[in-house]
């Protein structure tokens, strides 16, 4: 499951490196490696929705649930971590689904535009935030 979720949530900011360094040399297929990107984002989203409506994961406990210690001092400590339950595998899953069909609108809306594979290398971080906020244990 790890494995999963790391995939989700490092594909779009791939997908952002990509069209940032490599775009410019891959000009006329670039924005669909990007959409590959997010199609495999969301397949896997879709895998781990299906999971829990299938029952795998009972109830709503907390699926995968990590804390590491990044700020400590001696009256307070500030954890980074991820908490997965089925609420964020919804919200994964519907953020995956709509950018997904954003990077395709986009293929058309923004053809001929200047800055073409910028706007898709920005859609792929503005996609890994997201995935990062709804995968945060702590915001």
């Amino acid at each position: 499951m790890e494995i999963k979720l790391l995939l989700i949530l490092f594909l779009p900011l791939l997908s952002f490196i990509f069209q940032i360094f490599v775009g410019r040399y891959m000009e006329s297929i670039a924005h669909w490696i990007s959409i590959f990107f997010l199609a495999v984002s969301l397949i896997i989203s879709l895998d781990l929705l299906i999971n829990i409506f299938n029952g795998f994961f009972h109830g709503n406990t907390s699926l995968y649930d990590i804390n590491i210690p990044w700020l400590v001092t001696n009256d307070m400590a500030i954890y980074l971590g991820a908490h997965v339950d089925s609420i964020a595998v919804v919200m994964l899953f519907v953020v995956s689904l709509i950018s997904f069909l954003v990077h395709l609108y986009s293929v058309e809306y923004m053809l001929g535009d200047k800055r073409y594979l910028r706007y898709f290398g920005y859609l792929g971080l503005f996609t890994f935030s997201m995935h990062g906020i709804v995968l945060s244990n702590n915001l």
